[in-house]
């Protein structure tokens, strides 16, 4: 249950990471007066950081336990 938790958290945040920057860009307009300038930006960012560490978590093998070194014996 643990591990499914751990997976819906990194979900959750890469979702906001996709959505936060674009919101906050369209408060920057309508405090500006500027027309989805700031809002296309923010969602391009968040879309490319989102995409980024999906790629992160999705590149590589889960890291293998150590192994132990045979113990040679004279």
């Amino acid at each position: 249950m643990a591990v499914a938790y751990g997976w819906a958290w990194r979900v959750m945040i890469i979702g906001l990471e996709m959505v936060v920057p674009g919101l906050v860009g369209y408060w920057i307009d309508q405090r500006l007066g500027t027309k989805a300038v700031f809002t296309v930006g923010g969602f391009v960012l968040g879309m490319a950081l989102g995409f980024w560490h999906l790629i992160k978590i999705a590149g590589g093998p889960p890291a293998a336990p150590p192994s132990e070194k045979p113990s040679q014996s004279p």
